[in-house]
């Protein structure tokens, strides 16, 4: 999978299917719903703490990559994407120069010579056992531990068009008495990704559109339809 903004495209897919899975769940409501203003930010926050006073007790909010002041106090329970960095991958890419189809003509091409893996971490942060093992369950929905991913984008509305792998590589518990927490982290990564652009050339190739045999036998049929011509055996 291609892209020179493969990273945001990766962020944005994790979060929106791990947010729309909370929203299924009835522990979000979808923030897409609300108008961006101050009367639609207060609208969202009437509408949290609705859920928690609900039989389902508690809200799961959702946060990407951004700064700590963004995600503010380590409030349970939350989930809290953190991407970490692209590693140089186990395989290259082909070398071999290969053709867009830019309509009339063609465009040369290759691909960078190298694959990357990007990683990532997912961090589940609750209060109570129960809380965990809902967040654990709602990650497991959210995103395969092993398989392809669809890109959740507008750029690739439809299911399947882009994917990309996502393993698990590992977790870890991070528990302080000081904070009375439980964080649960769990790693994944993406392999074979390429963080380039293609490297595309000034060069066209025009299409091959007819290839025309014999062209005096083709003029001879075109002037006497309804007569059959015979074609020469070819000479020793």
């Amino acid at each position: 999978m291609s892209a020179p903004n493969i990273q945001d495209l990766i962020e944005l897919t994790i979060f929106h299917s791990i947010r729309l899975e909370c929203v299924t769940r009835g522990y979000l409501p979808d923030i897409s719903l609300y108008e961006d203003s101050t009367a639609g930010y207060q609208s969202y926050n009437a509408d949290l703490a609705t859920i928690v006073a609900s039989e389902k007790g508690f809200c799961v909010e959702v946060f990407n990559n951004s700064n700590p002041q963004y995600k503010g106090l380590k409030k349970p329970p939350r989930i809290v994407i953190i991407s970490e960095n692209f590693m140089p991958g186990t395989t290259g890419a082909e070398g071999t120069e290969a053709f867009l189809d830019l309509g009339e003509v063609y465009q040369g091409y290759t691909l960078p010579n190298l694959l990357t893996d990007f990683t990532f971490r997912v961090h589940l942060i609750a209060s109570t056992n129960a809380q965990l093992r809902e967040l654990t369950s709602i990650l497991s929905k959210a995103i395969p531990f092993r398989g392809f991913k669809s890109l959740f984008l507008s750029e690739y509305p439809d299911e399947g068009v882009q994917t990309f792998f996502i393993n698990n590589i590992g977790f870890s518990d991070y528990i302080l008495a000081s904070d009375d927490l439980l964080e649960r982290v769990y790693r994944y990564e993406v392999d074979d990704l390429m963080n380039a652009e293609l490297t595309q050339y000034t060069t066209t190739y025009s299409k091959l559109l007819e290839i025309t045999l014999n062209s005096h036998i083709n003029q001879e049929i075109l002037k006497n339809p309804d007569q059959t011509v015979i074609i020469p055996a070819p000479q020793d």
